[in-house]
This record gives C-alpha cells, sequence and structure tokens, in this order.
C-alpha cells in the first residue's frame, strides 16, 4: 500500500473453487452444484478439467459435444445457482482448434504435445487467440481460465510436454529465453481480455 497498492482481484476469484472430475459432464456438474447449495457448502467457482473440450492435449478449444451438448443452457444454469465457471487449457493448439490455420504463421518452430505453440510476443497471434477466447467463452459467460503447462521443463523432460529450447518463435526468441517467460506472458494474454474482468491462475 505504500507504494501504491495494487489491483484488487474481483471477490469471487478469491474465493472457495471446486475442481472436478475430469471425465465429467453437464449433468455431474449441476449434480454437485445443486448438491453444494443445498448443503450450504459456500463455493464461488466451478472448473472444469481439460476435457470440458473435444480434443485435450493439446487443446481444442471447443466444447466436446458428447459431454457438454448445450453449453449456452449449462453455464446459464450454473450461473442461475451463483456459480463463476473456470476452464481449463493452455496455449498448445490442436489441428482441430477452429483458429489452427490462422494462427500457425504466429507459432513456435516445434510442436509441443502435437500442438502449435502460441508465440505471446507476437501481436497478431494474440490478437486472434484473444479474439477467439472473447467471442467464443468471455462473451457467453465464462469468468476465468486455468492456463495450464506454462511452467518451464527441464532440457531432459521439455521435448515430452513442452517445447525444447531449440525451439524457434516468430518474434525472434528461443526457446530457452521464452521458457523463462511463458508463463508470465501467457497469463497477461488472458488477464488483458475483457479489459481485466476475468480470473485467470496458471501452473
Amino acid at each position: 500500500l505504500f507504494s501504491g497498492g495494487g489491483v484488487v482481484p474481483p471477490l469471487w476469484g478469491c474465493g472457495v473453487q471446486l475442481r472436478t472430475f475430469n471425465g465429467g459432464d453437464a449433468a455431474m456438474m449441476d449434480r454437485i452444484c445443486d448438491d453444494l447449495r443445498s448443503k450450504q457448502i459456500p463455493c464461488d467457482m466451478l472448473g472444469l478439467e481439460p476435457k470440458w473440450q473435444s480434443h485435450a492435449y493439446p487443446c481444442s478449444f471447443s466444447w466436446a459435444p458428447e459431454r457438454f451438448p448445450d453449453p449456452a443452457a449449462f453455464i446459464a444454469g450454473l450461473k442461475g445457482k451463483g456459480f463463476k465457471l473456470n476452464l481449463w487449457e493452455h496455449s498448445y493448439i490442436d489441428p482441430t482448434a477452429p483458429f489452427f490455420k490462422e494462427i500457425q504463421p504466429f507459432a513456435g518452430s516445434v510442436l509441443a504435445m502435437g500442438g502449435l505453440v502460441l508465440d505471446p510476443m507476437q501481436p497478431e497471434g494474440v490478437r486472434i487467440y484473444q479474439g477467439y477466447h472473447e467471442k467464443e467463452f468471455i462473451a457467453r459467460g465464462i469468468s476465468g481460465f486455468k492456463v495450464d503447462e506454462c511452467d518451464r521443463a527441464t532440457i531432459k523432460t521439455a521435448q515430452g510436454w513442452s517445447f525444447p529450447n531449440l525451439t524457434q518463435f516468430p518474434s525472434g526468441i528461443d526457446g530457452a529465453q521464452m521458457g523463462q517467460t511463458y508463463g508470465y506472458l501467457l497469463q497477461k494474454t488472458c488477464w488483458l481480455l475483457s479489459g481485466n474482468s476475468i480470473n485467470a491462475r496458471s501452473a
């Protein structure tokens, strides 16, 4: 406070969060939420693990139709029960993602988990990534994202779930440099969605 204070996060972002079973579907989530409310257990935010998507990992950024056939109704139902919804994802983009081809020129030279790695230092790539999130998620009631797989792996293990040091990014940064700041850059990318109105967490 003596140095000017900081940004105050939304109170629900500081509250109780429940992260649900990865293979769960809309019906299961509804039952869980009803149970929490009926037992008066406080919970502000419901988090969906990666399989809310049709493919993960890498990410398709599209709802899995067999588990969430009507995302709009699902989101509205949770909102009516007083829950914010948080989606688990990362920035490795699966070929089935709707914006895959559009963002291809703004990705690293090496795939991670079989997906494109967004270069968060390329404004046009960030614009595409953010624009999709704004339209498909924020505008439809999603309150936050859990940004996964943005911590740095060791050289020996990076190839399995991250990008190696030899990766070249369109911005001119190599994999070793990008690995040091990737988590921060992805959080910044998400934080700037909707004028800082969402809650972003990373691991």
